[in-house]
């Protein structure tokens, strides 16, 4: 039997029918965006996994399992045929066999947690997952560093140091949701944001480490620097 492929991060974005209140605007909406992940994996030649991943408290976890026939490589992410033709879909000879189902491994979702965040910051419109969630399940958040990253290094030290010392201000004040408050008030999403200060402590030096899953930390003596001396620049 082959051997079940590499996991593969598959996202998708549908609209459906609402009269739904926008958050952000007021206004009634005729059609509400919503974004789907999966997890995708080839069990066999025949059969495919996708796990759907939602989000719990900014944490990534699987909140649907699918296995069904492989009917082409560019099938949507977690669909095929019996979406659109119900019970006159065809499958493989016999059905789906109780052998297949005992290689459907769930952790297989960890290992894209990474990309998840990289995928969130660059294509979702909300933001549901939290890099700070990440800890929680073991997972580095060093793996999320990705040196394609846009942007990375388009930014100066010392607009690091003021995104932190803005974030550091917030924690301190009591904000529960720092990385939210921030990002509205530099106008960037909020997965972007999250990005920008794991930069600030781990690429940057300006911002120490927080508490194991919780917002927090301090500048460091070279994000002070940095500030001081652009203090002295502007004047």
């Amino acid at each position: 039997m082959k051997k079940a492929s590499k996991p593969v991060l598959r996202g998708s974005a549908r609209q459906i029918p609402t009269q739904h209140e926008c958050d952000s605007c007021g206004k009634v909406l005729d059609a509400l965006r919503l974004d789907d992940l999966w997890v995708e994996q080839d069990l066999t030649s025949e059969w495919r996994v996708a796990l759907r991943l939602v989000s719990e408290h900014g944490r990534p976890v699987v909140g649907e399992a699918r296995v069904f026939p492989i009917e082409s490589r560019t099938q949507g992410p977690g669909r095929w045929s019996a979406e659109e033709k119900g019970s006159k879909a065809a499958a493989p000879a016999g059905g789906l066999p109780t052998e297949i189902l005992r290689r459907v491994k769930l952790g297989i979702a960890h290992e894209t947690f990474p990309a998840v965040m990289r995928y969130q910051a660059r294509h979702l419109k909300d933001d549901p997952f939290d890099i700070m969630g990440l800890d929680s399940i073991g997972i580095s958040r060093a793996a999320v560093d990705s040196p394609k990253r846009p942007g990375r290094r388009g930014q100066s030290d010392l607009f690091y140091a003021e995104l932190a010392r803005d974030y550091v201000a917030l924690v301190e004040n009591g904000e529960r949701a720092p990385v939210q408050e921030l990002a509205a008030r530099r106008h960037y999403s909020p997965g972007t944001v999250s990005l920008q200060i794991y930069d600030a402590r781990h690429a940057r030096g300006v911002l120490s480490e927080s508490p194991r899953g919780k917002a927090g930390g301090h500048l460091t003596m070279y994000g002070r620097r940095l500030l001081l001396e652009g203090e002295h620049a502007n004047e």
